[in-house]
């Protein structure tokens, strides 16, 4: 799987560039998957809650398996960090899940099981572990869903993958413990466990891929009607993967 990703390592130069790619990726609406060619926010150029300025309540999802990029380079640790670098504004929440490496380069994720935290205006905070489980497992993302869902309400949701990837055939989400790679068809059954379809309406308004090689037209397609944007790479992802901070400062305009 290392061929799938380059090493993270921070330079200044792949920010920019990795910037650079999540606003060209923004711009594609699943939308564009649909059968009248037309975006499901009318045409509009924005939706509600992704104007100049971000509006109610959001809750942002992360399922962050670690695999060998944490194992080796500490690198979903140091996204971690990043993450936490910038406190969230009220009504903001992160949710995020652990698991997947065989070891965690930090002292709060626990390798031999899955842990669950909450980062929001009050600082980062462990809310559960469970016993460990292949986060390649169609049933891990789903019970995922499912809590986020359940024990977080809010009027904009962003699910956020983070891993390896290898595109329409592969998938993502390589757990480094079983050798498992979640495909894209087990995505989509743990979000119809949790969510109804609609291309309308759908769950998340943004779903977003920290991995390689994403952005083809199977996943479009695989996520149509569970959200609205679409945020990935369609090449290798610059070996930092995305910036954090500036994700949190975002919501902070």
């Amino acid at each position: 799987m290392k061929g799938h990703c380059l090493s993270r390592r921070r330079a200044g130069l792949w920010k920019a560039l990795t910037a650079v790619l999540c606003v060209v990726f923004l711009m594609l609406a699943f939308a564009g998957c649909s059968d009248d060619g037309e975006s499901s926010s009318g045409g509009q150029g924005k939706i509600d809650g992704l104007g100049e300025k971000t509006t109610g309540t959001w809750v942002v999802e992360m399922y962050v398996c670690g695999t060998d990029l944490e194992s080796e380079n500490g690198a979903a640790s140091d996204d971690l960090a990043e993450l936490t670098k910038k406190t969230p504004p009220e009504g903001v929440t992160f949710v995020i899940q652990t698991g997947g490496a065989k070891k965690w380069q930090n002292k709060d994720v626990k390798r031999k099981e899955i842990d669950r935290f909450v980062y929001d205006k009050d600082g980062l905070r462990k809310v559960e572990h469970k016993k460990d489980a292949d986060m390649a497992a169609t049933d891990t993302f789903a019970d995922f869903l499912h809590y986020a869902n359940d024990n977080y309400a809010a009027d904009h949701r962003i699910l956020i993958v983070w891993d390896h990837g290898g595109g329409t055939v592969f998938g993502a989400c390589y757990d480094e413990r079983t050798g498992n790679m979640m495909k894209l068809n087990q995505m989509q059954d743990a979000l119809a466990s949790t969510y109804d379809k609609n291309t309308e309406k759908p769950p998340f308004d943004i779903v977003g891929f920290d991995c390689c090689l994403m952005a083809t037209y199977g996943v479009a397609n695989t996520f149509e009607g569970y959200g609205r944007y679409l945020v990935a790479s369609q090449e290798l992802e610059p070996g930092n993967g995305w910036y954090y901070t500036g994700i949190v400062n975002g919501f902070n305009k």
